[in-house]
């Protein structure tokens, strides 16, 4: 039974991250209870959108974004100001107010300018850009370019919003690993705690388990989407189509297998050819047992990833391959990302 009714503004308030009761009286009507397990409690898949403005920017982002020059670094919001939360360390007193650069690295940590210091995440912070150290380009992770989910717990990426991320450059003038930040503010589809809203995505990322959508690839013809899949057409086994999937991680990888949601009646069609970052390509014989239903299939060849973005393509082997869903299993510190992002990191 799901039915909407009035209940503590206190606790909607600490649920859903609103500021004050008169926040919450304008929401009332958006939030729906689940009362099927005896106690009324919000639904927290229900999409609530959030504004959040990001305060003084004082500068810039003061850090040392190229310290050991490998590895993957995210620009992170706070939403209690940096330099009240880590008391115990110095910060740049230009630095902007609710902006850190962090990394992970056997457990996250904030760049002070002079060192990298372990810290403890917070329900509500949020990972803005993504850079990789010792390169040139910060990537917004806005909705456009970067799937929601959550990366060693803490969320990733915003629906809307008019920030822009310079690397290398503070208060406007070239300066190597920092950055330039403008803009007043972003919006995030919230579900609890101000996150962006809980997805198969986020399910995934939490369990250790990667995935993408094939139809939220780059698909080349003759591969062709039907509706919530892509499928190689019968009779369309020549020329060069691709699905193309990326993925960004922080580390080096080895090692790695993907599976995939897939069709597969017959011996005929249940093959790709793998190409991960422009290796030879090898085949994947995908079918675990022929059927007509939809199945998980066996693991793919095993490959390795370095850190940064990857391009990860499915190629023309058997007409009549069909897939889904295609996932990473087992290690959280990779995302998928969207494609356009492998434009300005092309692997």
């Amino acid at each position: 039974m799901v039915l909407y009714r009035f209940v503590g503004l206190l606790q909607l308030c600490a649920v859903f991250g609103w500021e004050n009761e008169n926040e919450v009286l304008m929401q009332m009507k958006k939030v729906q209870l689940d009362c099927s397990q005896g106690g009324c409690k919000p639904d927290l898949t229900l999409p609530v959108t959030k504004h959040f403005e990001v305060g003084k920017l004082n500068s810039g982002i003061a850090c040392l974004g190229k310290l050991d020059a490998i590895g993957l670094g995210f620009i992170m919001f706070s939403r209690e100001a940096v330099r009240q939360r880590w008391t115990e360390t110095k910060r740049h007193r230009s630095t902007a107010e609710h902006f850190a650069c962090v990394v992970y690295d056997e457990g996250w940590k904030y760049d002070t300018m002079n060192e990298r210091v372990p810290f403890e995440p917070q329900d509500d912070d949020l990972l803005m850009a993504t850079f990789d150290l010792g390169g040139d380009v910060a990537t917004s992770l806005v909705a456009d370019t970067f799937k929601a989910g959550i990366h060693h717990g803490i969320a990733i990426g915003y629906s809307t919003g008019d920030l822009t991320f310079t690397y290398n450059q503070y208060n406007g003038i070239s300066n190597a690993g920092e950055f330039d930040v403008n803009g007043t503010g972003f919006d995030v589809v919230t579900g609890s705690g101000g996150l962006p809203t809980y997805t198969d995505q986020v399910f995934n990322a939490l369990n250790g388990v990667i995935s993408w959508e094939a139809v939220d690839a780059n698909v080349k013809s003759p591969f062709v989407i039907i509706g919530d899949f892509v499928k190689l057409p019968d009779g369309q086994n020549r020329g060069d189509g691709f699905i193309e999937f990326a993925m960004n991680c922080d580390s080096q990888l080895e090692g790695l297998s993907l599976d995939a949601y897939v069709l597969t009646p017959n011996g005929g069609d249940d093959s790709f050819f793998l190409q991960v970052a422009g290796s030879e390509q090898v085949a994947w014989h995908t079918a675990r047992k022929h059927s007509p239903d939809w199945g998980w299939s066996k693991p793919s060849p095993t490959f390795a990833l370095s850190a940064g973005y990857t391009s990860i393509k499915l190629l023309m082997r058997e007409d009549g391959a069909a897939i889904r869903t295609l996932r990473l299993k087992g290690h959280k510190n990779c995302v998928f990302v969207k494609p356009e992002a492998l434009t300005l990191h092309r692997r």
